[in-house]
């Protein structure tokens, strides 16, 4: 087994080197569609659609994290997250498939690291680590949303998204079906996540596979294999 590698690298240095100039032209001309509105009849059903998404009530999921970064290495952990949506959060152990915690965290209103081992106690790295954890499968808080479909014209194999447009311009599109996809703005527009579910495998109409995809010149990605999902009941 390889040694394992400081999952804080995922949020700042993480890539797949020899894609390294594909990745970063993507990043430079993904910009964020716009959309064209979809019919007032379709408002409801498709933004349900997109809420169910994302869990609803308390779960905790374990999947095994594939993780690829600069130099082509690549790196497998495992990843325990208890999600409660009604309270927004997020409780996440990180560690080696021995079952060694490396990293243990919460996130709510505020970020509490529980545990964190050298070099996992990186200044920014829980935070970017929550972060993405909470994209993956909290619905994002929006200031209002917007439904239609990308591009700004209905193509026959267009599936429309809903558009989570939050705080300070950061905005979400989300694309519901068996194999959803989330994509992640900053407030400039640039595409900087996405996030795409694979339902093969999967437990409880949770996905068996995600792949989460950072762009930019310090991209990486992560390929999460769905273990279990239990249904929590307090």
């Amino acid at each position: 087994m390889k040694r394992a590698r400081p999952y804080g690298a995922f949020f700042s240095s993480l890539c797949l080197c020899p894609l390294m100039i594909v990745v970063c032209l993507i990043a430079a001309c993904s910009g964020l569609p716009t959309l064209q509105p979809v019919p007032v009849s379709s408002n409801g059903p498709l933004s349900e659609a997109c809420r169910a998404v994302f869990p609803q009530g308390k779960w905790q999921f374990t999947h095994a994290i594939e993780a690829a970064y600069p130099g082509g290495g690549e790196n497998l952990l495992m990843g325990v997250t208890v999600i409660d949506p009604s309270q927004q959060t997020v409780d996440c152990a990180l560690m080696t498939v021995e079952g060694f915690v490396l990293l243990q965290a919460h996130m709510g209103k505020t970020l509490r690291v529980e545990r964190a081992v050298s070099p996992f106690d990186r200044e920014g790295f829980a935070a970017g680590m929550l972060a993405d954890i909470r994209l993956m499968f909290l619905e994002p808080a929006a200031e209002h949303i917007q439904t239609g479909w990308p591009g700004g014209q209905a193509a026959p194999d267009d599936k429309p998204v809903c558009r989570y447009i939050g705080k300070a311009g950061v905005t979400t599109d989300v694309r519901p079906g068996s194999g959803w996809q989330i994509s992640r703005y900053a407030p400039r527009g640039n595409l900087v996540r996405t996030v795409v579910a694979e339902p093969t495998g999967g437990q409880a109409g949770f996905p068996g596979r995600l792949r989460l995809r950072a762009t930019g010149p310090a991209g990486y990605t992560l390929e999460m294999k769905l273990l279990s999902a239990e249904r929590i009941t307090d």
